[in-house]
């Protein structure tokens, strides 16, 4: 939490400072709402990455020692179960893949509706004068609806994410539950091998899902990082004082 929320202020103090630095060049096609999105939006994906963090290293663990005690508890048959519960992990990344795809798009429609409000407020005098209010409201709302178009795309693929993972110990337990009976006569589900193993299966349910909603907070967190080092690699003074120090430099060595 420390650690997400000291990243967040240097990251948003980094960009207040470069923004004031920059060059005719780096603004160029730079606007206002990418600036705003940039501090109130990426900045915030990134603490949320860092906060739930140790789920990298956590939900893997997890899945091993639960998968280790099925085996124990319900012998080779529990592999279809676990397989049946890992199948979803194929799916699980082209619904993260997708919901990069669409955040893209939907970040860029956000970018141009804060572009197109914040010219609005800075013109409210022309605007009145000229009585523009309409067309501008039109012009915002349009864009909002189709922001809020992209966010509902993204907000189904990620209802896909948890449905999945959700109904995935289900399905796994009733089949492994099944091979268990037919693999052996003599394999009896008694109650405390049923209701363990449905404990085991719910635990394990645990680290996929939130495996699963790591995979999503982590494709968000690499976005706002690429979309900082677009904005970081706009050309600023600092870069040309360091080039001049350099040079300066360079030819009082060679003096």
């Amino acid at each position: 939490f420390q650690t997400g929320i000291t990243l967040r202020s240097a990251v948003v103090s980094a960009a207040h400072g470069h923004v004031l630095h920059l060059t005719p060049a780096g603004r160029a096609g730079l606007t206002s709402g990418e600036i705003t999105n940039l501090v109130a939006v990426d900045a915030q994906k990134l603490f949320e990455l860092t906060q739930e963090g140790h789920y990298s290293w956590s939900c893997p663990l997890a899945m091993v020692i639960v998968s280790v005690l099925l085996l124990v508890e319900l012998g080779v048959s529990a592999l279809v179960g676990i397989f049946t519960m890992f199948l979803i992990i194929p799916f699980v990344q082209y619904v993260v893949r997708r919901m990069m795809s669409i955040r893209k798009l939907r970040v860029n429609a956000a970018d141009a509706r804060v572009e197109s409000t914040s010219a609005m407020l800075q013109g409210i005098r022309f605007t009145k004068l000229n009585r523009y209010e309409e067309k501008f409201i039109d012009r915002v709302m349009s864009m909002r609806r189709e922001e809020v178009r992209l966010l509902k795309k993204e907000l189904f693929f990620l209802a896909l994410t948890i449905f999945a993972t959700v109904v995935s110990p289900v399905i796994a337990s009733g089949f492994t539950f099944l091979t268990f009976t037919l693999m052996d006569e003599g394999n009896i589900l008694t109650p405390s091998t049923t209701f363990t193993s449905l404990f085991l299966f719910a635990a394990l349910r645990f680290p996929i899902n939130y495996a699963g909603k790591f995979m999503g907070k982590a494709a968000q967190g690499f976005q706002a990082c690429h979309r900082f080092s677009l904005f970081f690699a706009r050309d600023s003074l600092n870069d040309w004082s360091s080039v001049s120090a350099n040079t300066t430099t360079g030819e009082a060595v060679l003096g």
